[in-house]
C-alpha cells in the first residue's frame, strides 16, 4: 500500500525538478516564455468553467492518469515548443509540435489521428493563432483547445473562451498549471478522440448518427474506406451526399491527396468533357494551352461526380473507360493519360428508371454501384433533427454573440416539419434564426411552408381527379383523353422501333444503336409493346409510313 504513494511522490519531484530546470534555461535566454510563480487568479482572470476552483489542482502523475491522446502544439517559437514537450512529456503525455495551421489541420484530420487536444500559442510570429483556433474549432468543435497568451486582461480571456477555447493559460505560467489544465481536459472528454475518428467525425453534425439507419451507414463507410472501389451515393437533394463522399476520402489511404467535386448538371456536355478530362492546345477555339482536367488533377485522390444521372451517354462511355482501364484521352489528345483515382458518384435520380428510359448506361451503373449507399431523407430520421439544429447554431454563431437556442415551441415545429430540402434546408433555417433572433418568426415560416405545400398537393390531386362538385362524365372524359394520348404515344414508339428493326434486318443491337438507346432498353420496350418477328405487321407499318 505504501509503494504507489511513494511512486507518486517521486514522480511529482521529477516533474517539479524538470520544470525548474526548464525555467532556469528559459530565464537565462531572451525568450518570452519564462516560467515563474505567478498567481494569475489574483489578476482578475475569468473563471473558464462554472464551479471551477481557482486554487491550482494537485499535480498528477502518469501513473495516476495514463493518457494516450496526443497534445498538438501550434507554435513557431522554439522555447514554447520545448517547454510544452518538457512539462507534458515528463508526465507521459505525448506531444507533437507543428508551426503552421495547414500542418495542424492535416494532423487533426488524417485517418486514425491521435490528436486529443490543441495547444495554441496565439502570439507566435507568422501564425494567426486566434484565427487558426476559430477555424479549427469550427471544423472540429469536439476538440479541446487551450490558448497560451501573455495578454494580461480578463477581456482577452473572455474573447478567447467565447470563440471556442476550452481554457486560457496566461504567460508567464505558474509551474505545473499547464499540465493540470491539459490533463483535466483530456479526462473530461474521454470519448472525443474515438468520435472524431468515426466515419462521420462530428458528434452532432450533418451525420450525428443517433438514428439506427445512419449508424449502419457509418459502419459501412468505415468498411468501404479500406477498399479502392467506386461508390454510388443515392439520396434526395440536401441529405449530405457530398459530406459522406468527403468522409470516405478522409477515412481512406487517399486522405493526403486531393478531393475534387464536379457537378455534372452544372455544365453543358462539351464543357463538362473539358472539365473532366482536360484538353490539348488547339483542341477548340480558345484552347491556347494544354490544360489538365479534374480527373488528372485529382490523381491519387478522390473525385466526386455529383448528379451523375445528368451526364450524357457519350461521356458515360468515356467515364466507363476510365473506371475499367484507368486511362483516358484529353479533348483533342492522342496520348492516353493514366490516373489512379477513386470515383464516388452521387445522384438524387432513380438510375434504374433512367436505364429503362435509355438515359443511363447499364454497364456504367454496375461499374459504379460496386458499393451503393442510400442516405435516408431527414424526415425519416427525426431523432437527428434537434441535435443537427443545435450543431448548426454553434457552427454559424458569430464569435462574441450568444445563440438564441432552441425553445420547446421551436423544437416542436422542427419535428413537425417535413424538410423537403433535408439537411441543407435545416442549416439555412438555423442561419435565419441566428440573423433574426426571433424564434416566433421562424416557427411561423415553417408552418406557412407546410400549409403552402399541403394546398399545392390538394390542388394537384383536384386537377387529376376532378373537384368534388365536378360531374362524373367530365372526369371520365379526362381519363379517356389521357388514355388516348398514351395509346397514340405507344403507337408512334412501336412504329419507330419496327422501322429501325427493318432497316437493320432485325439486328436488335444495331437497331438500338440507330435509335440511340441501350440494347436492354430496346428489348424491354419491344416486350412491353408486344413487338416480335411479325413481318406482316412490320410491312404494314412501312406501307403506312
Amino acid at each position: 500500500m505504501v509503494l504507489p504513494s511513494l511512486e507518486i511522490g517521486v514522480n511529482r519531484i521529477v516533474i517539479e525538478y524538470n520544470a525548474m530546470k526548464m525555467s532556469a534555461g528559459l530565464q537565462g535566454s531572451t525568450a518570452r516564455f519564462p516560467v515563474a510563480r505567478v498567481d494569475e487568479h489574483e489578476k482578475g482572470g475569468v473563471v473558464p468553467n462554472e464551479g471551477w476552483d481557482p486554487t491550482p489542482p494537485p499535480m498528477v502523475s502518469a501513473r495516476e492518469a495514463p493518457l494516450s491522446p496526443t497534445v498538438l502544439v501550434l507554435t513557431s517559437r522554439a522555447d514554447v515548443a520545448a517547454y510544452a514537450e518538457e512539462v507534458l512529456g515528463s508526465a507521459g503525455v505525448p506531444v507533437s509540435v507543428i508551426n503552421d495551421e495547414d500542418g495542424a489541420r492535416t494532423s487533426i484530420g488524417k485517418r486514425d489521428s491521435k490528436i486529443g487536444l490543441l495547444l495554441v500559442d496565439v502570439e507566435a510570429p507568422r501564425i494567426d493563432g486566434t484565427g487558426a483556433m476559430q477555424r479549427i474549432h469550427s471544423d472540429w468543435p469536439e476538440l479541446p483547445v487551450v490558448i497560451l497568451s501573455a495578454e494580461n486582461s480578463s477581456i482577452a480571456m473572455e474573447v478567447a473562451l467565447e470563440r471556442g477555447a476550452s481554457a486560457f493559460v496566461r504567460l508567464p505560467v505558474q509551474r505545473g498549471d499547464l499540465l493540470n489544465r491539459v490533463t483535466e481536459l483530456l479526462r473530461a472528454q474521454p470519448g472525443q478522440l474515438t468520435a472524431r475518428n468515426d466515419a462521420f467525425g462530428l458528434s452532432a453534425g450533418p451525420f450525428c448518427c443517433t438514428n439506427a439507419r445512419m449508424q449502419a451507414i457509418r459502419s459501412s463507410v468505415r468498411r468501404i474506406a479500406r477498399f479502392d472501389v467506386p461508390v454510388l451515393v443515392l439520396g434526395e437533394s440536401g441529405v449530405g451526399k457530398e459530406v459522406l463522399a468527403r468522409q470516405l476520402h478522409v477515412s481512406s489511404h487517399r486522405a493526403g491527396k486531393p478531393f475534387l467535386k464536379l457537378n455534372c448538371a452544372a455544365f453543358p456536355s462539351e464543357l463538362l468533357e473539358s472539365e473532366m478530362f482536360g484538353y490539348e492546345r488547339g483542341a477548340f477555339t480558345g484552347a491556347q494551352k494544354t490544360t489538365q482536367g479534374k480527373l488528372e488533377i485529382a490523381d491519387g485522390g478522390t473525385v466526386l461526380l455529383d448528379e451523375i444521372g445528368d451526364m450524357e451517354l457519350r461521356l458515360q462511355a468515356k467515364l466507363l473507360h476510365v473506371l475499367q482501364d484507368g486511362e483516358f484521352l484529353r479533348v483533342g489528345g492522342r496520348e492516353p493519360v493514366r490516373v489512379n483515382i477513386r470515383v464516388v458518384a452521387a445522384t438524387h435520380q432513380d438510375l434504374q428508371r433512367a436505364i429503362e428510359e435509355g438515359r443511363f448506361r447499364t454497364d456504367l451503373y454496375y461499374r459504379l454501384a460496386v458499393l451503393a449507399i442510400e442516405i435516408p431523407p431527414l424526415r425519416e430520421r427525426q431523432d437527428e433533427i434537434v441535435p443537427m439544429a443545435e450543431y448548426f447554431l454553434r457552427k454559424h454563431c458569430i464569435p462574441g454573440t450568444r445563440s438564441p437556442g432552441i425553445t420547446a415551441e421551436l423544437r416542436e415545429a422542427l419535428l413537425a416539419y417535413d424538410w423537403p430540402g433535408n439537411v441543407r434546408e435545416l442549416e439555412n433555417v438555423m442561419q435565419r434564426l441566428l440573423v433574426l433572433e426571433d424564434t416566433t418568426s421562424v416557427i411561423r415560416e415553417l408552418q406557412a411552408n407546410m400549409l403552402r405545400r399541403s394546398g399545392n398537393r390538394r390542388m394537384s390531386a383536384s386537377s387529376l381527379h376532378g373537384n368534388e362538385g365536378a360531374r362524373p362524365e367530365s372526369a371520365s372524359r379526362r381519363r379517356s383523353a389521357f388514355e388516348e394520348a398514351n395509346q397514340a404515344k405507344a403507337t408512334i414508339e412501336a412504329k419507330a422501333i419496327r422501322i429501325a428493326l427493318n432497316a437493320t434486318h432485325w439486328n436488335r443491337r444495331k437497331a438500338a444503336a440507330l435509335l440511340n438507346i441501350e440494347y436492354k432498353t430496346l428489348l424491354y420496350r419491344m416486350k412491353k409493346l408486344g413487338i416480335d418477328s411479325d413481318s406482316d405487321g412490320l410491312l404494314a407499318d412501312l406501307k403506312q409510313a
